[in-house]
């Protein structure tokens, strides 16, 4: 559903950009042309959009070679400190998705499998199957979804559960953990700081910490103790295992064996020769070019801005 509709938003768009003289691929020429050198000092990234006035079949065969060559340029960046065109015609060889490299030495947090005290964590507060939502307080809606909305919208007290003891035991185990306090009185509060990183693990199964207000909330200090507590391992690369899985599926069968193969396809000539179907895949080889230039511009701009710094020690 969530990729039906933002196929749908993508299309509208292209279409209203297109209304407005604005093609979409030559907004991403722009940005490795002009907007990197003059925003960040960086030159000599290479993308050249196909022309207008040629068929989608043409579009997308012209495009894949381009967003892969972007992404091997990037990964010679992120290894040499510069671009060498003569090192780039000598590697000929295909990178893997996952193994395209990023300026930050630590980049994304994911829940270390073998801390199962974590995982066990986020299941109670945010999982449709928790215990926590058998509470007995006949004033609160039975239909949350989670544990954690229902502190949202609730007052929660531990009273709420006089006959479920190992939803109490869970309840102080909570508290032990610092997702939430409970009160003299009996009233069930959410650590928000730490329930939001919480929170973005269990539904999207990685943080970038760098986008968390340190500023303003105590983020920081929670992550690195969970860090230091070996319950969060660092990875870096340009993107995250949900997006080396979602391009893998899109572009090749490496991962999976239903994936869409749309670059084999189509630079093998194998694709389909329906048109409707061609211009539906060529805004899902947009998809991948808009997905790629976003990765490749946030990871430079979170290196300039000193993004190493933060997590150093």
């Amino acid at each position: 559903m969530k990729e039906v509709a933002q196929f749908k938003i993508l299309k509208k768009y292209i279409c209203f950009l297109k209304q407005k003289g604005i093609c979409i691929e030559k907004a991403i020429e722009w940005v490795f042309s002009e907007y990197l050198p003059r925003k960040f000092q960086i030159e000599g990234f290479s993308f050249l959009a196909p022309s207008e006035n040629t068929t989608p079949l043409e579009k997308i065969r012209f495009l894949f070679p381009e967003i892969e060559g972007i992404r091997n340029q990037f990964d010679l960046y992120v290894r040499n400190g510069k671009l060498n065109y003569e090192i780039i015609y000598l590697d000929s060889t295909p990178k893997l998705i996952s193994e395209i490299g990023s300026l930050l030495k630590k980049k994304y947090l994911y829940i270390n499998p073998d801390h199962a005290d974590l995982g066990k964590e986020c299941q109670l507060l945010f999982s449709s199957q928790s215990i926590l939502l058998c509470n007995e307080n006949e004033s609160i809606d039975a239909d949350y979804s989670s544990f954690f909305k229902m502190c949202i919208r609730e007052k929660i007290n531990i009273a709420d559960y006089p006959d479920f003891e190992d939803c109490v035991k869970k309840l102080y185990w909570l508290q032990s953990r610092k997702s939430l306090y409970i009160l003299d009185d009996g009233t069930i509060k959410l650590n928000h700081e730490r329930v939001i990183i919480l929170y973005h693990l269990f539904h999207d199964c990685v943080i970038c910490p760098y986008y968390y207000p340190f500023n303003k909330m105590n983020i920081a200090d929670i992550l690195k103790a969970m860090i230091e507590e070996n319950e969060l391992v660092w990875e870096s690369s340009l993107f995250n295992r949900k997006e080396q899985d979602y391009l893998d599926y899109m572009l090749n069968k490496s991962k999976f064996d239903n994936g869409l193969d749309l670059r084999n396809r189509y630079l093998h000539g194998n694709n389909t020769l329906d048109i409707g179907k061609q211009e539906e895949d060529y805004i899902k080889t947009l998809k991948i070019a808009i997905l790629t230039v976003l990765k490749i511009s946030e990871d430079i701009r979170l290196y300039k801005n000193g993004a190493n710094n933060m997590f150093s020690k």
